[in-house]
């Protein structure tokens, strides 16, 4: 037999291994939980037997899987596993009033068992039970924490959702569900993803046929949210008014809307796009047939959608910021300004993240021209998305922007408005020392010699030049004497 010969892995020992270092891990989670109520000193009241009856109706982690007879790549389910183990272990919740906190995750497996446990301790299991059970009851009776660990783990879902979800191919969309795992009696939860495809339409538009997508809105347990309006409400020109109007959305609409709100992420927008059909505010046209709906971001004003009735379908085509033509601050901004759609683009003042930056929201003079145009939402934004750490790195060129706006005549106006500041100038002038002003007198009296001929009257000017008048003649007079002389003295 050849020394060199591997020895055989025992895989049952490793396994066995693995399962201690496992449930070792799961009491340190129920030992921390303990801490965080208040309740440390039960550990050592907990009997080895107990602890084993802990174990058995432990929650397991949270686990990810796709619905039974629906569809999702592999790829992007190991992404969301990925992503929500993350979330799982950032959200935290607070386990008794004004106390410390713990993950979501320890809160799932371990909080959740302590709450089984609890419900399951009789005063003749143990010799402790009792003293057990009494010391536990405070964090069982707190249903708040309950709640906020539920809230979180919804908006986790919902999130991850609108970020999964493309809204002209599929949309995705989370249910939960408890399990029970055999052969112990473990339990937990599981999250399983659904998905639905939009429908599809072609519409001709100006003689042009084009592609939409139904407007459907992933929710939470409930799945896609289609959008339809009502054509009374609204006075949609279609052949039933009581009827609702069916909302499609073409591709194009989606990426501008992305591209004209670039400072915030694809999920928020998809989440407000909801938001604003909730209650649609809209202006419909009568005479060029168009739809403006306005959209809100974080519930203030950015823009709106342009859409067209077509049948009995309402098709959004694109979304115009709200700086932009054909919108009423638009129209209203060119009036007062001149600027026309090539200088908006070049600009940037079609994007919302050039009014996020230091320079426009600081600059009054530029303020007061879109206040006036009627877009003074936009530098209300400016301070919720601070407040939520939306980080803008653009620097806007604000003596550009000042420039085409024709500002020059407008700073005079507005620095004469603004008397506060005025008067701080003033005082601050009238602060100087009084030793300045015998050496400005001298230099005022030097530049009045230097420019006394320009101060000069028009009389006196007209004296001097005069007074040079007979000279110049005497000089011409000599010199034409002295050249008729030497012509003389040649002929001879």
């Amino acid at each position: 037999m050849s020394k060199n010969k591997k020895k055989r892995t025992n895989t049952h020992k490793l396994d066995k291994v693995a399962k201690a270092q496992q449930k070792n891990e799961y009491f340190r989670k129920i030992r921390k939980v303990l801490d965080v109520i208040g309740c440390g000193h039960l550990w050592a009241l907990l009997f080895p037997r107990e602890l084993e009856v802990i174990y058995s109706v432990r929650c397991q982690a949270i686990n990810i899987t796709v619905a039974e007879n629906d569809f999702m790549p592999a790829g992007k389910l190991k992404w969301i596993r990925r992503l929500v183990s993350a979330m799982l272990k950032r959200y935290e919740v607070e386990l008794i009033p004004h106390g410390k906190t713990v993950d979501l995750d320890t809160y799932f497996t371990a909080a959740t068992t302590l709450i089984i446990y609890y419900q399951t301790i009789e005063p003749e299991d143990f010799k402790y039970a009792t003293k057990v059970k009494s010391a536990l009851e405070p964090f069982f009776e707190q249903r708040l924490h309950a709640y906020e660990a539920w809230e979180h783990l919804k908006q986790i879902a919902s999130i991850t959702g609108l970020m999964m979800s493309d809204l002209t191919k599929r949309v995705y969309w989370a249910t939960t569900g408890l399990h029970i795992a055999k052969p112990d009696i473990s339990t937990g939860y599981h999250i399983y993803w659904h998905s639905a495809v939009p429908d599809r339409t072609y519409v001709y538009i100006k003689g042009e046929k084009h592609l939409a997508y139904r407007l459907g809105l992933p929710e939470f347990k409930t799945g896609p949210k289609w959008v339809s309006i009502a054509a009374g409400t609204h006075n949609l020109p279609v052949g039933d008014a009581e009827k609702d109007v069916e909302v499609y959305i073409q591709e194009h609409a989606l990426r501008r809307l992305s591209e004209r709100n670039d400072c915030v992420s694809r999920e928020t927008l998809l989440r407000d796009l909801n938001h604003s059909f909730e209650n649609p505010k809209m202006q419909y046209d009568a005479k060029t047939g168009k739809v403006l709906i306005e959209f809100y971001l974080y519930k203030i004003k950015t823009g709106y959608f342009l859409g067209s009735v077509c049948g009995n379908k309402l098709i959004l085509r694109t979304f115009l910021f709200i700086t932009y033509v054909n919108t009423p601050e638009g129209n209203l901004l060119r009036k007062n300004t001149g600027l026309k759609k090539n200088e908006i683009e070049f600009l940037e003042l079609d994007k919302l993240s050039t009014f996020m930056t230091v320079e426009i929201q600081e600059n009054k003079h530029i303020k007061h021209i879109f206040v006036e145009a009627g877009c003074r939402s936009l530098y209300s934004l400016y301070k919720i998305l601070k407040e939520k750490n939306v980080t803008i790195t653009k620097h806007a060129n604000t003596s550009l922007i000042e420039d085409y706006l024709g500002l020059d005549l407008t700073k005079e106006y507005l620095e004469e408005e603004d008397e506060p500041e005025t008067e701080e100038v003033e005082d601050e002038l009238d602060d100087e020392s009084d030793d300045t002003l015998p050496h400005t007198q001298q230099e005022e009296q030097e530049t009045k010699e230097a420019f006394s001929w320009k101060k000069s009257s028009w009389k006196k000017r007209i004296f001097i030049v005069l007074a040079f008048v007979p000279v110049v003649v005497v000089a011409v007079f000599f010199v034409a004497v002295v050249w008729i002389v030497r012509k003389i003295r040649k002929k001879k």
